[in-house]
């Protein structure tokens, strides 16, 4: 139900998007959105997100500054639409990474330069 909730929220007016597509050693992963709504922030994969790999996954925040890696949260699903929550205290800018990780083959799997939305 959670899910269901992140989701609704995002049907507002968003006051920032950023945007970007995955990759890396996945076909066709799809593409992601930053989204910052009503001061917080959401990481939104769309319906063409697809991850191929059996290893559990999570998706990750790469600092472009500082290169420190903060976990966002569990993959949900190897594919389709999906949010999740930014953790308290997390912003994401431009010049940051979103990764789906594998810590079973120490590997990402996907990885994304985010861009402003112009």
């Amino acid at each position: 139900m959670k899910f269901s909730l992140l989701a609704t929220l995002l049907l507002g007016t968003a006051a920032t998007a950023q945007q970007g597509q995955l990759q890396g050693t996945v076909s066709d992963p799809g593409d992601v959105e930053i989204v910052s709504n009503d001061g917080h922030q959401f990481v939104k994969f769309g319906s063409s997100f697809v991850v191929e790999s059996q290893a559990e996954c999570e998706v990750q925040h790469v600092d472009g500054q500082t290169g420190k890696v903060t976990k966002i949260g569990q993959l949900v699903s190897k594919k389709g639409y999906q949010v999740y929550q930014v953790p308290e205290g997390l912003v994401i800018d431009s010049a940051d990474r979103i990764v789906v990780y594998s810590p079973l083959i120490a590997d990402d799997l996907a990885t994304v330069e985010l861009e402003k939305e112009k």
